[in-house]
């Protein structure tokens, strides 16, 4: 049972934009209006904010394995009944001369199940086109349908930077423990600009805001800073006004001496009154992540594992106010 577009677009998550082409079904998690946006603070956050980060197919099938092939991109991570199955790179699939690769849908000792949740985590961290997807043997393919939905808005931390695998940043992992419908709109060395935000379509229930770190990095004086940050919260706010929204100050960068900005101290406690005077739940970023072997090897990023870390000290902060 192979999928048309129509299907494609019913069991995608965490798209705003799906359309096709002549090499296969192409996705974004933005506007083109938020893609301008992007490319107007420059050129290498726009190009960034093409990846798929957090795009997923997510479904139900009673069929005997499933087929497909990314026509462009890399690394995809299977997940067969909520549980991780491996992590593919088509790079090297393509390179072998392969037009596609099979999964089959059985569990750990080998016996077929009478039905499959798929769930297909695209790259988080470049692009990708979906060659086709077959459903073998299949005679349905059915969406998902989730309780909840959440929009993350951030930086590189956000999106997964560096993360070993495609499903296993922290904003995946919330994902998986909300079983929700998310969207990830986050981008490598994105910062508080109101021009990459805007009407996209989706409704969350709850919203994470992280930004800062780059902030902190680029901004020219601590007056550029705040006024970039309360611009864009009173954005965020104007668009979700009933939305609980969640400001996560920054983890710890260990590169932290004083910029133009100001102190790294005067950043994070900046954004969590500006936050605060908002409405907006303020969560402490070092309550949530600890140190040294942790991080990757540039002192600003999470590991594998401390993508695990953050998750787990993240979501009882959010259950507080969530009660989901």
């Amino acid at each position: 049972m192979k999928a048309d577009l129509d299907l494609i677009k019913k069991i995608t998550v965490g798209a705003v934009r799906i359309w096709e082409a002549p090499d296969g079904v192409h996705f974004s998690r933005f506007t083109e209006e938020e893609e301008a946006g992007w490319y107007s603070c420059t050129k290498v956050l726009g190009d960034r904010s093409r990846s798929l980060c957090g795009i997923r197919l997510d479904f139900l099938t009673d069929a005997d394995e499933v087929a497909f092939m990314l026509s462009y991109g890399n690394s995809v991570d299977v997940w067969l009944n909520g549980v991780y199955n491996r992590s593919l790179k088509f790079a090297d699939i393509r390179e072998a001369g392969e037009s596609e690769m099979r999964i089959p849908l059985v569990d750990q000792l080998g016996t077929p199940n009478a039905e499959t949740r798929v769930t297909l985590w695209f790259p988080c961290h470049a692009g990708g086109v979906l060659g086709f997807l077959d459903a073998v043997g299949a005679t349905y393919i059915r969406p998902l349908e989730y309780r909840h939905r959440i929009l993350f808005l951030g930086d590189s931390i956000t999106q997964g930077w560096n993360s070993a695998r495609e499903s296993m940043s922290f904003a995946s992992r919330v994902t998986r423990f909300y079983d929700a419908d998310t969207l990830n709109c986050s981008v490598g060395g994105g910062y508080f600009s109101t021009a990459t935000i805007g009407e996209n379509g989706f409704k969350p229930d709850a919203i994470t805001i992280a930004y800062g770190t780059n902030d902190f990095t680029r901004s020219q004086s601590p007056e550029e800073l705040q006024g970039n940050c309360t611009a864009y919260l009173d954005k965020v706010k104007a668009l979700y006004p009933n939305v609980p929204i969640f400001v996560i100050t920054p983890i710890i960068r260990h590169d932290n001496a004083e910029r133009k900005a100001g102190t790294f101290d005067w950043v994070r406690k900046t954004i969590a009154a500006e936050a605060s005077a908002r409405g907006m739940n303020v969560i402490d970023g070092f309550s949530l992540f600890p140190t040294d072997e942790f991080y990757f090897w540039d002192s600003v990023h999470p590991n594998e594992a401390g993508f695990a870390e953050y998750a787990l000290a993240l979501i009882p902060q959010l259950q507080k106010v969530l009660k989901w």
